[in-house]
């Protein structure tokens, strides 16, 4: 069996549960119990603080992990990999991501395949400049997790993005994930907020009157935005699902998001770091057969119907999730309440074990129906322009007869 592509999340693990970021609302922390935050005053000095701690207490084993790679690779002779590297806030623990890094560069040169290297960070770290030059030095990706305008509830008042604006226009930063919570609940208006800091990292692309350069274009056009959504669950104290007129404000927003999509806009400058997300989302309706039935790669795993994961962690070790190493509801079970519901079987309900479901669903019913207004509009799209097609064949192959041909 031949595979082209083959992704692997590998996660490294530390004794030290200590992120520098501060997210009200984070899976991993509340799983594996991480003390949060660091002082505004001396961010740098508190994430190598953090480095070092984790650095001395990760766990590391190349010789295992090397033998599951080079498993994978004679099992299915991928021509590319792509690997994404987390561990806490993993560019704060830098000193554990430049092992891995190495690593990673030694065993792709071994084996002579293609390879695309990322990681992500909440920002704070990046305002180290040692850390981002030896990343774009070794060329890996990062993707900013920045929740917009409900910034506040992941690195508390203090906003590191305005200082990241350079590491946006030379490449170094392309991507963004925004976590749309309650709090936080309008695409549209996240949008407006992530084009105005588009527009001070490329002026040029945005004026109407100056011409960019063609590396600053190529950039930009691959810069992307993506407006994720809260984990739909069972939370202590604060809650950040979505739900009532939030909600409301969150469904229509995606609801005209979807409409944009069928039209040129989508790839208009306003839109284009979304369109591929948008476009992505917009093709998320589909139901398993049964729930012993394969669906996504987590679940697949988690559930035991696959006995390989798409994340390991820095041993060689198969995990069940990229931000832990076992989720709380691995056998992904729902709510009572979910039986006889007609999206009980959609792939949606049934994506991933990382949170207890919620008792009185409104979230997953609701976007469920969404997707499918969705689905039944670009399936009678593609029906009209298969008739448009027949038609237009039919009427070629009547003038023909009529001049003779």
């Amino acid at each position: 069996m031949n595979k082209k592509k083959q992704r692997f999340s590998i996660t490294i693990d530390s004794d030290i549960k200590t992120c520098s970021g501060n997210c009200t609302y984070c899976v991993a922390a509340s799983t594996d119990k991480y003390k949060q935050g660091v002082s505004r005053s001396k961010i740098i000095e508190d994430c190598d603080r953090i480095d070092e701690q984790t650095y001395n207490t990760a766990h590391f084993d190349f010789v295992k992990l090397e033998e599951r790679l080079d498993e994978n690779y004679q099992k299915y002779n991928p021509e590319f990999y792509s690997f994404d590297i987390w561990m806490l806030d993993p560019v704060t623990c830098i000193s554990s991501i430049k092992e891995v890094v190495l690593f990673l560069e030694y065993w792709v040169e071994k084996v002579g395949v293609h390879s695309y290297i990322s990681t992500s960070t909440n920002g704070l770290p990046l305002l180290d400049k040692t850390r981002s030059d030896w990343l774009f030095e070794h060329k890996v990706g990062i993707q900013l997790s920045h929740d917009g305008l409900g910034q506040k509830y992941r690195t508390g008042e203090y906003d590191p993005l305005p200082e990241l604006i350079p590491l946006i226009r030379n490449g170094t930063i392309g991507c963004i994930n925004a976590t749309l919570t309650k709090q936080n609940c309008s695409p549209l208006e996240n949008i407006k907020y992530f084009n105005d800091i588009l527009h001070k990292a490329f002026p040029e692309i945005y004026s109407d009157t100056e011409m960019a350069s063609e590396e600053l274009t190529r950039i930009w056009s691959k810069f992307r935005i993506k407006l994720n959504h809260i984990y739909d669950g069972k939370y202590e104290g604060y809650d950040p699902t979505l739900t009532g007129r939030e909600l409301d404000i969150y469904l229509q927003d995606w609801a005209k998001l979807f409409n944009i999509m069928h039209t040129p806009l989508i790839d208009n400058r306003y839109y284009h770091p979304y369109s591929q997300y948008i476009k992505s989302e917009s093709m998320r309706y589909g139901f398993l057969k049964d729930f012993n039935s394969k669906g996504n790669p987590c679940r697949n795993y988690q559930i035991g119907i696959d006995e390989e994961s798409e994340h390991l962690n820095a041993c060689g070790n198969y995990i069940e999730c990229n931000l832990v190493e076992k989720v709380i509801n691995s056998e992904n079970k729902l709510s009572d309440n979910c039986k006889g519901c007609k999206y009980e079987l959609s792939k949606e309900c049934n994506m991933c074990g990382a949170m207890h479901k919620k008792d009185n669903c409104e979230y997953f019913y609701r976007w469920n129906q969404l997707l499918e207004v969705e689905h039944q509009r670009q399936m009678l799209e593609r029906r009209t322009n298969v008739l448009h097609m027949m038609n237009g064949a039919e009427s070629n192959l009547k003038r023909r007869k009529q001049d003779g041909l």
